[in-house]
């Protein structure tokens, strides 16, 4: 009989470790859920944002094909190509090659 109960003990040690593991997963999924929930919130009001200010930029550069003063502004936020020389006051040298 002893040794009935050493193994009954043993299982029902391991069962509740078991458990125990499984609550504690389950807990952290609950929580990365709604981290994830957060953060496609997030990515979804970037998103929004980006399209509003392509848009904006589209405006601007097609405002800017009828009224020439509005180029250098729009040369300066590198929506229409321009010339490649440095700013005044600027080494050639220390710009990236995206001007």
């Amino acid at each position: 009989m002893p040794r009935s109960n050493l193994l009954t003990a043993a299982l029902v040690g391991t069962m509740l470790c078991l458990a125990l593991t499984a609550s504690l997963l389950s807990v952290r999924y609950y929580f990365s859920l709604k981290e994830l929930q957060k953060l496609q919130g997030r990515y979804y009001a970037v998103n929004r944002t980006m399209t509003a200010v392509r848009s904006l930029a589209t405006s601007c550069v097609r405002y800017g094909q009828s009224h020439p003063d509005l180029l250098p502004v729009l040369r300066e936020f590198q929506l229409v190509p321009g010339t490649n020389a440095a700013p005044a006051g600027v080494d050639a040298g220390l710009l990236p090659d995206s001007f």
